[in-house]
């Protein structure tokens, strides 16, 4: 892969607005191919089963994205602050695949494959358009007012040809006739969303102050496409649909100084947010965030706690897979996913002199994630026509600790020392008792002590070395009804190096 980026920009002063204009050019590649190079039977041994003799995949992309941004920025007569800017980029891509394929089909007749050879070419383009618009008025000495509208705009079209030439043979060497398939598919994304929130800020005193706004959304999505054969000539359209929706949200917030070296930051969110790509419901949000920071001496003490609830509701239409007697219908139902999630952290920080410095902290997250889903069961487990309500669970129980010490014990060398690990639990001894529920989780364990030093050997140069040491650990877990077998992904690493860091100009005796 390889990108370059040129970038150029002027900024400046004109009819009292402080203003600026930047202009972008992006160039990127993606040159990445697949193979297998040898017999792969595959996961499953069985007799009838698919297998590779070899198989390669080139995917080029290429690809730019040419962006402009003007801003602007003015305070009049000291109470009234206006703030700007536009944004419009536009991107292009355009990909190949290419796939040569020699093996055997899967199941009856379990044809031999002398050549399957894919190749797919496709141009995308996506323009858009961003731009926010805010303002704050001071209206009395301790009321503030502001305003922020923002309005979001891109579409995204692109298409691509398939050409496929499958040649075969029986499992015997008997004739097979070639196919061929060629066809055209082509889909567009129009998305457009307006965003405004107000906000009142309230000064009470020195030591309270809260503020209270209120956020609106309007969103469209239009979604529009079709296929077309290009040996029948037959086509297909997927549809045009529409979508239109709003959102509203409450927004609350308070900081507190109970004492002159301690500070009380909270604030609290409700409402709805909307999905950008998807044509599910809006999610209802709670979201609320407090923040304690004290300073005693030469010790600064951090405590911060964040909840989030979201609650995603749906509803599925009827829907079936597979064909004949493989026919599985689908049934209508009611789906929400629910998300729970709290972090807490803790930090303090010593200057124990203004030569040595030691932090340290820790953060606990706990989440957990519940959403509806049918799965098919039965004996085989994918059986016509047999459904159950099941819920799929996702749990977080994650522990990180850091640990850190700075020291310049000269004016020519200093140090650094840190300490991190990680541990996350997961869904710790929760297993599931029913085939139609899933459970999942990543528990897994990382540290990495790490020491830098840095030497001052001239006004203009620095010598960096260090050292740092990673370890990862991942636990065994049970993904499924049936057992699956489980590979660890568990390797360290250690990792010297060094640098040098050259200063132009007069140098610093840092």
């Amino acid at each position: 892969t390889r990108s370059d980026d040129f970038r150029a920009g002027v900024e400046g002063r004109l009819l009292g607005f402080d203003v600026g204009l930047n202009f972008g050019h992006r160039i990127f590649r993606d040159r990445t191919s697949l193979f297998v190079d040898s017999f792969n039977p595959g996961n499953q041994t069985a007799a009838n089963t698919a297998s590779i003799n070899n198989l390669s995949r080139i995917y080029p992309t290429t690809g730019n994205t040419n962006f402009a941004q003007f801003y602007f920025h003015r305070t009049i007569a000291q109470r009234f602050d206006l703030t700007g800017r536009v944004i419009y980029a536009e991107s292009t891509s355009r990909f190949d695949q290419n796939d040569i394929i020699r093996g055997r089909n899967s199941g009856t007749p379990n044809n031999i494959v002398t050549l399957d050879q894919i190749a797919v070419t496709g141009e995308i383009k996506r323009p858009q358009t961003r731009a926010d618009l805010g303002f704050t008025y001071l209206i009395g000495k301790n009321l503030r007012l502001s305003n922020t509208l923002t309005f979001d705009q891109f579409n995204i079209g692109g298409g691509n040809t398939l050409f496929e030439l499958l040649q075969q043979t029986t499992s015997t060497g008997g004739n097979v006739n070639d196919t061929t398939t060629r066809s055209l598919a082509y889909r567009t994304t129009a998305y457009r969303r307006i965003s405004d929130t107000i906000e009142a800020d309230y000064q009470v005193n020195n030591r309270l102050a809260f503020n209270i706004g209120y956020r609106f959304t309007h969103r469209r999505v239009a979604v529009d496409g079709f296929d077309r054969n290009l040996i029948s000539g037959v086509p297909t359209s997927s549809g045009t649909e529409e979508l239109e929706n709003n959102t509203h949200s409450i927004i609350l917030g308070t900081r507190i100084k109970p004492t002159k070296n301690w500070s009380i930051f909270a604030d609290a969110e409700r409402g709805q947010s909307d999905n950008v790509f998807t044509r599910l419901a809006n999610n209802d949000f709670v979201n609320f965030r407090v923040r304690s920071i004290a300073n005693v001496d030469r010790f600064h003490f951090n405590l911060s706690a964040m909840i989030k609830n979201n609650d995603s509701p749906g509803r599925t239409i009827n829907a079936s897979t597979g064909s004949g007697s493989s026919t599985i219908v689908v049934p209508p139902f009611e789906s929400v996913a629910f998300q729970r999630s709290r972090t807490f952290s803790a930090s303090v920080d010593w200057e124990a002199s203004d030569k040595v410095t030691l932090g340290a902290g820790y953060t606990f997250s706990h989440l957990d994630s519940k959403a509806d889903v049918i799965v098919p069961v039965g004996t085989p487990l994918f059986t016509s026509n047999r459904f159950l309500q099941g819920v799929s669970e996702f749990y977080i129980r994650d522990s990180y600790f850091h640990f850190d010490v700075s020291a310049r014990p000269t004016k020519w060398m200093s140090a650094l020392v840190s300490y991190r690990i990680d541990d996350d639990k997961g869904q710790g001894d929760k297993t599931i008792t029913r085939p139609q529920d899933i459970i999942t989780s990543f528990p897994m364990r990382y540290q990495t002590p790490e020491v830098r030093l840095a030497f001052r050997i001239h006004h203009n140069i620095d010598w960096i070395v260090g050292y740092q040491y990673y370890d990862y650990k991942e636990r065994p877990v049970v993904l499924s009804f049936v057992p699956l077998p489980f590979i660890a992904q568990n390797y360290n690493a250690h990792l010297p190096y060094t640098s040098l860091k050259i200063y132009f100009g007069k140098g610093t005796d840092r």
